[in-house]
């Protein structure tokens, strides 16, 4: 007999990133415009957090520098997820090639012990989370009273959330720790995703969090715009 083992083409994951210096450089300045503007934008969101504050990219400088390679290299290593967007042209030969993206909606948040970001997904087509600042430590917090006699400890973790291919409900978890610190993760908007809370830690979590909407070629002139999170 013959046989092989195949995969579903339609299992996607996302991109693991470490920023640079200068990258890291700009967006600090980005908060530090942020905070003088002070334009909250937590009547947008779902999370239960402190303080959440709209940001801007002047120039187009993290667009093009981060953003664009990531959507480019996204597409090169799942190119199904293109059917996806065809999906919401309302067209199945929508070639990506003919699309632009452009990093639509993007803001700071600042996170105090016990605060959280509930399970949600984001509009738009892709999305992204990246840690500023980090001051707890997963292993410290999965000693907690709370934590420290599960079987899964999930104090000061980020987790992706989806079913796999039975059905059943599957995550992958990120322990946030220092090591975090100018880390990014770089998902499909849809993909749901969570932060749990840290405890008994006087200092604040900084991570910035943004969509990324689609744009067709100019000769269409249409665009699809965001809403920062949805549940």
């Amino acid at each position: 007999m013959k046989f092989k083992f195949k995969k579903p083409i339609e299992r996607s994951g996302w991109i693991e990133v470490k920023l640079n210096s200068t990258e890291m450089d700009y967006l600090q300045k980005r908060i530090e415009a942020a905070d003088a503007k002070n334009e909250d934008v937590r009547k947008e969101l779902v999370g239960q957090i402190s303080s959440s504050l709209d940001l801007d990219d002047p120039d187009d400088y993290f667009n093009d520098n981060v953003i664009m390679p990531l959507s480019d290299y996204f597409f090169r290593k799942h190119p199904e997820y293109g059917k996806v967007i065809s999906n919401n042209f309302h067209s199945n030969d929508l070639n990506t090639s003919k699309l632009s993206l452009k990093l639509d909606k993007w803001w700071v948040n600042r996170q105090k012990q016990y605060e959280y970001n509930p399970i949600h997904d984001h509009s738009g087509i892709f999305s992204f989370a990246i840690w500023m600042s980090e001051p707890a430590d997963y292993r410290e917090q999965s000693q907690k009273e709370n934590s420290v006699k599960s079987n899964h400890p999930q104090n000061n973790v980020f987790s992706f959330h989806y079913l796999d291919m039975f059905g059943h409900p599957a995550s992958a978890s990120y322990g946030l720790d220092k090591s975090r610190e100018g880390s990014m993760l770089f998902f499909p908007a849809k993909l749901h995703h969570s932060v749990n809370p840290f405890f008994d830690n006087d200092d604040i979590r900084i991570s910035i969090a943004g969509n990324v909407a689609v744009r067709v070629d100019k000769q269409f002139g249409t665009r699809f715009p965001t809403r920062r999170t949805q549940t």
